[in-house]
């Protein structure tokens, strides 16, 4: 299956139906737990996001190296280690499902396998994936991470002012791919920038309002998108429209009830959504007819995607899966 279609499918159904592994190995399945643990024994902590029983990539490190005895020996001595997985055919306990799927919400995780080194606090300081070589090799690859905390650390103690905020994130944070894990300083920028004036009260008032809402704070998420209403209306009224999909998928997906999924997903136009509002529901409903089989209604919705917002991320990757279903 081609991997534009794959996603097509998969990645955006999964939001329903994403599944955890449970501890083995000495793997925890709770971040809350190994926090605790890595702050009473003084180590870092290692994430393992996991599609375990598809994913090749996640196959091959978990037999490369982490069901090595070499892995099993050394990789304790340093790291707490927790797995979060992602699988599409083992049964999982649905409260672990739900753990896990908030996780990944909140660690930005588009792809497996996604690994993250933290702190004992529970702060990321790098993210790596898949690497060959075996266990010592792959242990000899974290290491030359661990010196990334002092410079954070040192930034943060440092910096006062708005610039110097922004700067840690553009020199460090966003480079480093964990700049989703330092909301109070995303918060910092956002209150000495209230008029919008250096365009980064907007940035990261958008990125806080996801990122509360992922955590399961909805006042916060609010409270934020409201500052994205008043500094840009049209984004507001698409986030607005992205969180409807959301609730409304996690409402039917599980159920299979596609009709109903439909139904609602119709009723979101009575808000006159505006173009990328409006593009993410066609791209919605044509996931659910291509799931169907349904392959014309599905290019229908997805040319009226690419119609309502032709210059969007998104609307590149809906000319891909044009491409390949109509082939």
């Amino acid at each position: 299956m081609n991997r534009l279609i794959s996603i097509f499918i998969f990645g955006i159904i999964c939001l329903a139906t994403v599944s955890p592994l449970s501890a083995e190995d000495g793997w925890l399945t709770s971040l809350e737990e190994a926090r605790k643990i890595a702050l009473k024994e003084n180590k870092d902590i290692f994430v393992n996001f996991t599609g375990s029983d598809w994913c090749g990539w996640c196959i091959r490190l978990h037999q490369e190296v982490f069901s090595t005895d070499t892995w099993k020996k050394e990789a304790p001595k340093k790291y707490i280690l927790v797995t979060l997985d992602f699988p599409r055919a083992k049964s999982i306990d649905k409260e672990q499902k739900a753990y896990n799927a908030k996780l990944r919400d909140e660690f930005q995780v588009q792809g497996y396998p996604s690994l993250f080194l933290l702190d004992a606090h529970g702060r990321p300081y790098a993210k790596t994936g898949y690497q060959s070589g075996g266990p010592e090799e792959y242990l000899a690859h974290l290491e030359k991470f661990s010196s990334r905390k002092t410079t954070i650390n040192k930034a943060i103690k440092q910096a006062k002012k708005i610039d110097s905020l922004e700067k840690i994130f553009s020199d460090y944070l966003n480079p480093w791919r964990v700049a989703f894990g330092y909301p109070q300083l995303k918060e910092k920028i956002v209150f000495q920038d209230p008029d919008n004036t250096k365009g980064l009260c907007l940035k990261y008032s958008a990125e806080l309002t996801w990122y509360y809402r992922a955590k399961g704070n909805k006042d916060k998420s609010d409270s934020y998108l409201a500052i994205v209403k008043k500094h840009d209306p049209d984004q507001g009224k698409t986030f607005e429209i992205e969180f409807k999909i959301e609730d409304i998928t996690a409402k039917y997906l599980t159920k299979k009830n596609f009709a109903g999924e439909l139904r609602a997903l119709k009723k979101l136009f009575k808000l006159k959504p505006n173009g990328k509002g409006a593009q993410k529901i066609h791209y919605r409903t044509a996931s659910i007819y291509f799931s169907r089989n349904k392959t014309k209604q599905a290019i229908e919705n997805l040319e009226k995607a690419l119609k309502a917002e032709p210059d969007s991320k998104l609307a590149v990757q809906i000319k891909d899966i044009l491409k390949e279903i109509k082939k």
